[in-house]
């Protein structure tokens, strides 16, 4: 088959209207525009979100046609209860497995339509003829009774069964089996039904052309629907323009605003040409909300609706106080400026340090430093593996911004990196590093005088560090760049952290990346103990990895160097043991993955802070320039956390949005935090089936997803993570590089390579 138009999937928005009206309507719009332009209120509102803008991270709606399953492009219509893409003979197809199997559809008004269905049931030897009963929104259709080999179904809907918005259906089986043990061979996953296509006939017909918008505003075909995701608060309206509605009564836009705690407010109903429109939200308190809009016809095929400057707009009265510019740090000359360490330690999960609440002794050089540093207790990772952790740290943009989110992308020169900003204030740089991310064509090595890679333990390290200071120590100001690789497996601590953290762990193997695999694999069987093991031998790790930090400040201290210099702790991610299903990093954004340390030390400083507000990586950058006196480049997407290190006010934690993005293995997502809430959304199949919500503060494991009790909440937030990938969309082609046999040996030390 071809590809098909799916039944619900944002769309493209197009960069001028194909708008179906006559030129004689369409001159008037634009006239009507133009007029209304020319005499605008200026006093009591003003604009504050233009929809037309927003569209591009709306959730956009269109009516089916035609779902062909087991297609990249259906995938989105699929709920639970579904294996795979397959293809078979030129068709492609997919599992229904298990007991039922759902999907969903959009309607923009309740209407009769029916079903033509073509499928097949999983063939199994002495087996009843299977049995599939469809229910539509809870309601029980028609049941089919499918013949051996693949063929087509019809099923008629009754309108007063479908309804507005979205319409779910659910294909329940009289059985379902896996293939191994039906013929002993052929997976374990247990398969009922093979679905080739469901094709949806209405009257009338769905619309053929999607939404647009320009700057002028949208354009709606009939059977389309949109979805606005945004914060409202008291005193906001919705307010048009014009809305320009085909002379046909049957025809008509609906709005309604819905929230989280149930309510659905009616706001507009319109079967007629209207100017001028303004309808007060019915909000109390700032919220997140859900503005749907649908275009309904009963009849005909007219043309679409336009709705001319849509927008939501806020009561000049309320509008608050002006966000407090940033203030330039104050220049200092080379010879005052300090120097500056940054010490990250690959794969160290922020739970696993005493001075964020872990209750075995690992780490207690770390903790003795941050007593006399400020500790942010809530820091992020911007992904979960280590390339474009490191590449946000040193450029200060999140992934979806420098595009190095794949092993063999490299970073491009037009970014400015720390080391080069340093460099260009007269600032030594050199770099330490173990992981063989850092190949010498990566671009991460951009702007350091001195870059060394060498895979080695952090004693080694900080001897070349030693080596170094006595040759160059005295002469300042320098940046020293650290990146240890303990405890990144395989887990393999010094003979005596491993008696001392790690002695219960029988199996010498254990550790190892044979015996990892093993375990994700079940070719060894996981049990609490080997759980346990693998903690215990991470564990022995940190251990390690903390006397040798605590060494490193020992020798800073010893040479006078310590009391003056800004020294900065923190990991690039953390390590999953088994938490949500997944043991190692890379493969998801939960809380282990993306929660690390971070520690920083101003210059001349020995008193501690604790700071609850959330920091991420790239907030690192600008706030090392803005300590050392070095302008903050505009482009810059995180924050400078000095205010934290006094009195200032700062923005509400419920003002702050922060993003983690991976694209690793086929398995692509991206997470935002913001305030007490956390939503992880998939972007790719591989990934995960469906958003994800939790309240972290209250569940901190994040055991309880809520974004079924929260989908206004959840939507909301999703719409923050689709701006943030049209960032992503809009980056140039990324440059890519080669490895050499060193490096692919290197990496497949650290299991990144088989």
């Amino acid at each position: 088959m071809g590809l098909p138009t799916p039944s619900f999937r944002p769309t493209t928005v197009a960069a001028s209207w194909h708008l179906g009206l006559c030129p004689r309507a369409w001159l008037t719009a634009v006239a009507v525009l133009f007029s209304l332009s020319a005499c605008q209120s200026p006093d009591r509102f003003e604009a504050r979100l233009d929809l037309a803008k927003s569209l591009a991270t709306a959730d956009v709606y269109l009516e089916p046609t035609l779902l062909d399953l087991g297609t990249v492009e259906a995938r989105a219509s699929l709920g639970s209860g579904w294996s795979w893409n397959e293809r078979s003979g030129g068709t492609s197809f997919v599992w229904g497995t298990g007991e039922i199997s759902e999907l969903h559809f959009f309607l923009s008004t309740a209407r009769e339509l029916d079903l033509e269905i073509r499928c097949f049931p999983f063939s199994l030897q002495g087996a009843p003829m299977q049995e599939v009963r469809p229910t539509l929104n809870g309601i029980p259709l028609e049941p089919l009774i499918l013949a051996p080999k693949p063929q087509v179904y019809r099923i008629h809907v009754p309108a007063d069964v479908t309804r507005q918005g979205t319409n779910r259906l659910t294909l329940r089986y009289g059985y379902s089996h896996s293939p191994v043990t039906a013929s002993g061979s052929g997976g374990r996953r247990s398969l009922a039904v093979g679905w080739d296509w469901i094709r949806f006939h209405l009257e009338p017909a769905a619309a053929e052309s999607e939404v647009t918008a320009s700057t002028a505003g949208i354009s709606m075909p009939f059977g389309t629907g949109v979805d606005f995701y945004f914060e409202a608060d008291r005193g906001d309206r919705l307010a048009f323009d014009e809305i320009l509605v085909p002379g046909d009564s049957a025809a008509g836009v609906e709005i309604r605003l819905l929230t989280d705690d149930g309510l659905a407010t009616a706001l507009l109903d319109l079967h007629t040409s209207q100017k001028e429109v303004a309808i007060d939200l019915p909000i109390s308190e700032k919220q997140a909300v859900r503005l749907s809009m649908r275009a309904a016809a009963l009849t005909g095929d007219p043309d679409p609706i336009l709705l001319l400057g849509p927008r939501i707009e806020t009561s000049s009265t309320r509008k608050g106080a002006p966000e407090a510019s940033a203030k330039a740090p104050a220049s200092l000359p080379p010879a005052e400026r300090p120097n500056v360490l940054i010490y990250v330690v690959d794969t160290m999960r922020a739970d696993h340090l005493g001075l964020y609440g872990y209750p075995r002794s690992v780490s207690p050089e770390i903790d003795r430093f941050g007593d006399g540093a400020i500790v942010f207790d809530h820091a992020i990772a911007q992904t979960s593996w280590t390339k474009p952790a490191v590449a946000s740290i040193f450029t200060g943009l999140r992934a979806t911004a420098h595009g190095v989110n794949h092993r063999q992308h490299r970073l491009a020169s037009r970014f400015r990196t720390m080391a080069e900003l340093l460099s260009d204030a007269s600032y030594r740089t050199v770099a330490f590093t173990t992981n063989a991310y850092f190949s010498a064509d990566s671009g991460l090595q951009q702007g350091f005088d001195e870059f060394n890679l060498q895979p080695a333990r952090a004693d080694s390290v900080n001897q070349k560090i030693f080596d170094w200071l006595d040759r160059n120590g005295q002469e300042g100001p320098f940046f020293l760049y650290v990146h240890t690789i303990d405890p990144h497996a395989p887990y393999d601590p010094p003979e005596s952290f491993r008696h001392e953290f790690a002695s219960g762990v029988s199996d010498p193997d254990a550790g190892s990346f044979e015996h990892i695999r093993g375990l994700a694999f079940g070719e060894i069987p996981r049990t609490p103990q080997t759980d346990q093991d693998l903690v215990d031998l991470y564990d022995a790790e940190i251990a390690f990895a903390d006397q040798q930090f605590g060494l490193l400040l020992e020798n800073l201290r010893a040479r006078g160097l310590y009391d003056e210099m800004l020294v900065v702790f923190a990991s690039d991610h953390g390590e999953g043991f088994y938490e949500h299903g997944i043991q190692g990093h890379g493969w998801d954004l939960y809380g282990e993955s993306i929660q690390i340390p971070l520690i920083l030390k101003p210059p001349r400083t020995s008193s501690g802070k604790c700071v609850p507000e959330l920091a991420q990586q790239i907030d690192l950058l600008p706030t090392l320039l803005e300590l050392v006196g070095i302008e903050v480049p505009k482009m810059l997407r995180g924050r400078s956390l000095v205010p934290h290190l006094s009195d200032e006010s700062l923005p509400e934690p419920d003002q702050i949005s922060v993003f983690s993005y991976m694209d690793y293995e086929g398995r692509e997502g991206m997470s935002v935090i913001r305030g007490q809430w956390k939503l992880i959304e998939p972007l790719s199949t591989g990934f995960g089936r469906s958003r994800e919500l939790y309240q972290r503060l209250h569940d901190t494991e994040e055991r309880l997803d809520l974004a079924a009790e929260y989908p206004v909440l959840a939507g909301y937030l999703a719409t923050l993570i689709r701006h943030q990938l049209l960032e992503l969309e809009q980056l140039p082609e990324v440059e890519s590089l080669e490895f050499d046999e060193e490096t692919r040996q290197q990496l497949k030390a650290l299991g990144y390579l088989q």
